[in-house]
């Protein structure tokens, strides 16, 4: 299934649009139907309607020739969570007095968050103890397992995540990204004091959570001073 929502839906890749050819003559025309699946109305510039009417499309080609076009009718609040919406191409020639269907092609609208790990743990630290041990490995259940992220709709596609002195909400950094199918990290050698761990669930239409946080961890490598007095 093919999947958008509202953080990929306006992208210039991803928006409504298509191509359209005529080897004999020129395409004269395109329009668009776009049906939903849930009740099977079409929508218009009224919005959804019961009627299968038909919209215009802008013609994005170099020679106004309709060899790309694009529909920008619709927004992202238009459509409902969880809901296939198919989009139906017609073209008419300047020999026709019909226009012709295309290929239609159908996605899911996917609007909600998916959900963090929540059975977090780790084998180098207890949380709420003291260790020398600079490392913090953290790991969790699979996608899809009991106490693992989960995803209805797109699917888990990822995750960001830090490590730092207070909880916090990870930055979309690449470098602090892991994959679906990863289920445990390892901090950098961190610095004596105390630590939490954050992470955050994205899935492939770019919802995004806010974060868990695991913690906190005390890192402490310094010797105790002893002083004899008198």
């Amino acid at each position: 299934d093919t999947y958008y929502g509202p953080e990929t839906f306006n992208d210039p890749d991803t928006t409504i649009n298509g191509t359209a050819s005529d080897s004999a003559s020129e395409v004269e025309d395109v329009e668009v139907r776009i049906q939903r699946d849930s009740d099977g109305d079409f929508w218009t510039f009224l919005g959804w309607i019961s009627f299968p009417l038909r919209n215009g499309v802008t013609d994005t080609s170099v020679g106004s020739d309709w060899s790309t076009w694009e529909y920008l009718g619709i927004t992202d609040t238009d459509f409902d969570d969880g809901v296939e919406d198919t989009v139906t191409p017609y073209a008419i020639d300047n020999v026709s007095i019909l226009y012709t269907a295309g290929t239609p092609d159908a996605f899911i609208w996917d609007e909600s968050l998916p959900v963090d790990p929540t059975d977090l743990a780790s084998t180098t630290h207890t949380v709420g103890d003291s260790s020398n041990v600079t490392e913090i490995e953290v790991n969790w259940p699979g996608v899809g397992s009991v106490g693992g992220a989960s995803d209805a709709l797109s699917g888990v596609d990822g995750f960001y995540y830090s490590f730092s002195n207070s909880p916090e909400t990870p930055a979309m950094d690449a470098g602090f990204w892991l994959e679906e199918s990863e289920t445990s990290v390892t901090s950098d050698p961190l610095a004596d004091g105390e630590w939490w761990f954050n992470i955050r669930t994205q899935d492939n239409v770019e919802n995004i959570t806010a974060t868990e946080s695991f913690g906190p961890f005390t890192i402490d490598t310094q010797a105790p001073t002893i002083t004899v007095l008198g």
